[in-house]
């Protein structure tokens, strides 16, 4: 299910894959398309609102948790997929969730 859900971000023009999928965590970030391939500093901050933003709002639904780290200086969302219960449509619910989010942050600024 992992490799199913990085195939999800990869496919998506609007997120980013930020590691290798070898086992059951995905590295991951919202990367709009309108970003294009800018580094600077301005726009790393802004990645990284919308990222805090993201990861906050979908938290906070209280359906799924989500965590976070920083890879290559940027804050990068996890998704750990461990618990034996889980079901493809869970894993699908959370990537649903994650671009609604995503939209509504974007409305946001």
């Amino acid at each position: 299910m992992a490799r199913e859900f990085a195939s999800w971000v990869e496919a998506h023009e609007d997120w980013e894959l930020l590691a290798p999928v070898p086992l059951s965590t995905i590295c991951f970030r919202y990367r709009p398309a309108s970003v294009g391939g800018r580094d600077d500093d301005a726009t790393s901050q802004q990645l990284d609102t919308w990222n805090a933003r993201i990861l906050e709002g979908v938290n906070r639904s209280g359906k799924f948790y989500l965590s976070h780290t920083r890879l290559r200086e940027g804050f990068t969302i996890r998704v750990a997929l461990g618990n034996l219960r889980a079901e493809r449509k869970h894993v699908a619910g959370c990537w649903e969730r994650l671009k609604e989010t995503a939209s509504r942050v974007r409305g946001f600024d």
